[in-house]
């Protein structure tokens, strides 16, 4: 299994500029990056309604695969494959072959997750969850920050999302190494 990285924080702490960042500097290095985006909030289709695809869906395929030369995408019932998150991950892992996985969000399979390394983002240093920070201590790679101002902790590494990510992109380069 590659290298897990899962983003941690709430709405609007920077998490997906941080992805972006990560991603972007790690495939600049020929590194392969899945990425990862989980909700809580109930989507009816990611498909669009009344296209061919979603038509298919509708009629009863048990999945749709849409393909093109420049990209493809794979639509399915999640509950019907029966799988895990983790087995499903697995799955995709074997045909994406990355050599980093980066999740955001995910806090509730964290427990399914336990070779995973956590980023924790905020938005200021003064609103950085301890609490957290202490739960995944031990596969803690640093906390995200959006504010200029810089806070030093002796005991958890805090970079600025904006002019930072690159310091946690090399630390995950140096794991995958």
């Amino acid at each position: 299994m590659p290298l897990l990285v899962v983003v941690l924080g709430e709405s609007k702490t920077g998490k997906t500029l941080l992805i972006e960042n990560l991603v972007s500097y790690l495939s600049s290095k020929g590194i392969r990056v899945l990425t990862c985006k989980h909700t809580h909030h109930f989507i009816e289709t990611l498909d669009t309604p009344s296209k061919d695809s979603w038509r298919h869906r509708k009629a009863g395929s048990t999945a749709t695969l849409i393909y093109s030369t420049g990209e493809s995408a794979l639509f399915f019932d999640t509950p019907s494959l029966g799988l895990s998150f983790r087995e499903l991950l697995e799955k995709i892992v074997e045909i994406v072959k990355p050599k980093v996985v980066i999740l955001e969000g995910f806090s509730s399979l964290l427990n399914e997750l336990k070779d995973a390394y956590v980023i924790i983002t905020a938005r200021t240093p003064s609103e950085i969850n301890d609490e957290m920070i202490n739960i995944h201590k031990d596969k803690l790679l640093g906390v995200g920050v959006l504010s200029y101002e810089k806070k030093h902790s002796p005991t958890v590494p805090i970079y600025n999302i904006f002019e930072e990510s690159h310091v946690i992109a090399e630390k995950i380069t140096r794991m995958i190494s």
